[in-house]
């Protein structure tokens, strides 16, 4: 058996349709099974340990109970060592205990300061970033995202769609605007907490335009959901992200590299019908790959 705790958010929610028919795995949004207290105690005293009933919620905590030896337990963007103590505290000693990391150490100060108490709590840490996986010894997993979902057809009112905060790209974003300024673009840069919208509001955009822009900060060398929600939707991608190349599923038909294809064939690139991805390269993305790899 397989118990993912994730973040109560529309993105898990969607991601993990992709699993909801399984019998060997189930999941629970933390928080909704956590009083408030718990859950001020996680944020003010995230390296302290406490008795688990400090931290977790009853019913999570009668149903970690129930796991046996050789089972799994993933906890997705949850790096504070109180809250891996507590659910070593209420699990068999031989249920493992996984973390998922969707964020890179660099950006995350919590992780950086927790690394080696979660190693001794005996946490196996794993990363989607290449680069933390050599450097911080961790175990190595691509982006994953729900690659079944039912397509229906939508007029596209846009050409281009993207979606996310400037931080720390605020050039690359104006000089992609400058790129597309004779298409019909629609731009969402939230600035603040009331700007953002829905993950089914974001879907419903991705549905209605022809392609989705991904634009990363500099250095940055793995991919975001971008590509992954393009690829899935079936919609062309505008990136600059030069290592993309590198993936399976590139196809130059179906992704434009800023910087590196030749900008007098944009107009040519949108035009051009996408071109299906083997099931065989999609499988290797999708959330069920993914939970088969723990």
């Amino acid at each position: 058996m397989i118990y993912i705790i994730h973040p109560d958010m529309e993105l898990w929610d969607f991601m993990l349709d992709g699993v909801r028919n399984r019998e060997d795995v189930k999941e629970f949004p933390l928080n909704r099974f956590c009083i408030f207290p718990q859950r001020v105690i996680r944020k003010l005293y995230p390296n302290r340990f406490f008795p688990a009933s400090f931290v977790i919620g009853r019913k999570l905590r009668q149903e970690l109970k129930k796991l046996k030896s050789g089972d799994q337990v993933i906890v997705s963007a949850n790096y504070t060592p109180v809250l891996h103590h507590a659910l070593r505290k209420v699990t068999n000693d031989n249920v493992i205990l996984n973390l998922w990391m969707w964020n890179p150490v660099k950006t995350t100060s919590i992780l950086n300061k927790s690394i080696d108490l979660l190693r001794e709590i005996g946490v196996k840490l794993h990363t989607f970033d290449l680069d933390d996986a050599t450097n911080y010894d961790m175990i190595y997993h691509n982006t994953f995202y729900n690659m079944n979902v039912k397509l229906q057809k939508t007029q596209p009112l846009y050409d281009f769609y993207f979606l996310g905060a400037p931080k720390n790209r605020g050039d690359q974003i104006q000089e992609t605007v400058n790129l597309l300024k004779d298409y019909k673009c629609l731009y969402i840069t939230p600035a603040s907490l009331s700007d953002f919208i829905t993950y089914k509001e974001n879907l419903e955009h991705i549905k209605k335009s022809r392609c989705v822009i991904d634009i990363v900060q500099k250095n940055q060398h793995d991919i975001t959901l971008r590509p992954l929600e393009a690829l899935s939707f079936k919609k062309k991608l505008l990136t600059n992200n030069v290592n993309i190349k590198e993936y399976a599923f590139y196809n130059p038909n179906n992704i434009f590299i800023i910087g590196v294809d030749d900008k007098e064939r944009l107009r040519e690139f949108l035009s051009t019908p996408f071109q299906d991805v083997e099931s065989k390269i999609l499988k290797q993305y999708d959330i069920n790959t993914w939970v088969d790899a723990f």
